[in-house]
């Protein structure tokens, strides 16, 4: 019964931390990708639009217009989102639900890809 225990309780924390290597793969890879966009299809879809409702009001939330997409304080606070883009913010999320689906927010936002 322990092993059962321990198992579920280890499951978050590997989930949070895959999802932290891929935001960090994400950033690294965008860093380079000067020209790069999401497709409109999905910034404008369902999915991408439920994620930047929860996390940042779609960018009302004045503390949040740089965070549309919840991954600074996922990442532990990197400023880095301070002074990226919109474009490149839909970029990196992109890259990130390529990369995992909706797993890095369906647990905290309620979005399903």
């Amino acid at each position: 019964m322990r092993d059962r225990i321990s198992v579920s309780r280890a499951y978050p924390v590997l989930v949070f931390g895959l999802y932290l290597l891929a935001l960090v793969l994400a950033v690294a890879t965008a860093k380079g990708s000067r020209g790069h966009a999401a497709p409109a299809v999905w910034v404008h879809g369902r999915f991408a639009s439920c994620v930047r409702q929860r996390e940042s009001q779609n960018g009302a939330d004045p503390n949040a217009r740089h965070n549309l997409y919840g991954v600074k304080d996922a990442s532990g606070g990197y400023r880095w989102a301070e002074h990226v883009s919109r474009a490149k913010q839909d970029y990196i999320a992109w890259r990130l639900y390529k990369r995992w689906g909706d797993q890095p927010w369906r647990p905290y936002d309620g979005c399903e890809a």
